[in-house]
């Protein structure tokens, strides 16, 4: 591997695969941090040798897809904007039809919560929250969420119950509305850290599903009976488990030595067999890969410039994908290692096919999400 494929190699590999153990008292700041720094430092090493060709077999170079958005599609996609563009705030939330109209400012996201999440119903965007005091958090109370109603603008904080110190995060909503699902990390010294549920409307009658060292919460199964996500062990291994929501059947659906990410913990199909979620290959960028919730039919989606050697400055990292609410398109971020024109949010079919970028969407616009909430006429 070329000196460019190994510095490229070794800071993305900083980011994903660090030991969760060693590392709790900076998950807040690199959470807001970690495209900031990983973009820099992969800007300033491609610069350097631009010429440099593909060192990999079979990779997959970035093309810039024609502007096809999924019209005729319903619901609204969420997205935070880390960006400052003129008229627009920073760090935000906003709201787009999936054809790119009508991008609208979320209410009361006045704050970076880099991962909105939408209720069952379309009303509402469930956010993290990664401060202790917010928008809509009371003085000094731990919020493990704020949910904002989509029409009104109302929101609220959604308290963590557990005494203590922790970094807590709770989007995902069951299939019902009733609770959130948590990644929580007790900086206590208790060992109650895990994956846990909460009340979605006061907080309370907290459950833990299960003990891990850090776990990336994914999504509820359509029945609710089940839950996904990521799970980065002591030693910094990631997985991606599916487990019943009173802690029984945890298994494992990616194998040992997958480059995964902590913090992607998977989007279920409205299907309730197919699970999508973000990998990558020793070398290569990120790509989209889907399997079934049992571990079954792994494989990567052919989808046209995502992948591709690290060390190309052509590559693109294909990342954080989640399904469309009827299941037949995935909505996710690509980003070129230089962060050009075809940076933004895309969609494809289930597929693989038809790739598009949604209009209005660019640089500095990430996690996305894909609601019910009705698109504007």
């Amino acid at each position: 591997m070329s000196d460019l494929g190994e510095a490229l190699e070794r800071e993305t590999q900083r980011f994903v695969q660090r030991p969760g153990a060693r590392h709790r008292l900076d998950r807040r700041r690199d959470r807001k941090l970690r495209n900031r720094r990983i973009g820099s430092a992969i800007l300033a090493i491609s610069i350097s040798v631009a010429t440099v060709g593909a060192l990999f077999f079979g990779y997959r170079r970035a093309e810039v897809p024609a502007h096809n958005p999924p019209l005729g599609q319903s619901g609204r996609i969420a997205f935070a904007r880390s960006q400052t563009r003129p008229g627009e705030g920073q760090g935000v939330v906003y709201t787009a039809d999936p054809d790119g109209t009508d991008v609208r400012l979320l209410p009361g996201s006045d704050s970076y919560k880099p991962t909105p999440m939408w209720s069952p119903d379309g009303r509402r965007i469930a956010v993290t929250e990664p401060k202790t005091t917010g928008p809509g958090c009371p003085t000094g109370v731990v919020c493990a969420a704020v949910i904002v109603d989509v029409d009104t603008g109302s929101h609220r904080g959604v308290p963590w119950p557990m005494p203590g110190t922790w970094d807590v995060d709770c989007f995902p909503w069951s299939p019902d509305g009733t609770r959130l699902a948590c990644g929580a990390v007790d900086d206590n010294g208790t060992g109650l850290t895990g994956l846990y549920t909460i009340r979605a409307a006061d907080g309370g009658d907290p459950v833990r599903i299960t003990h891990c060292v850090e776990c990336g919460p994914g999504d509820f199964s359509p029945d609710g009976r089940r839950i996904v996500f990521a799970e980065t062990a002591a030693d910094g291994e990631v997985g991606m488990f599916v487990v019943n929501i009173d802690g029984t059947s945890k298994h494992r659906i990616t194998p040992k030595g997958m480059l995964l990410n902590g913090i992607d913990g998977g989007s279920w199909s409205s299907t309730g067999d197919r699970i999508v979620f973000q990998a990558r290959r020793p070398g290569e960028n990120w790509s989209i890969w889907v399997v079934n919730a049992d571990g079954s039919d792994l494989h990567e989606l052919p989808v046209v410039g995502c992948g591709g050697a690290l060390s190309d400055a052509g590559s693109a990292a294909c990342r954080l994908p989640r399904w469309s609410p009827d299941g037949t398109k995935i909505v996710f971020v690509r980003r070129t290692t230089v962060r050009d024109a075809v940076a933004g949010i895309y969609t494809v079919n289930a597929d693989g096919s038809g790739l598009a970028q949604i209009p209005n969407t660019g640089p500095g616009d990430n996690q996305p999400a894909w609601g019910n909430h009705p698109a504007s006429d």
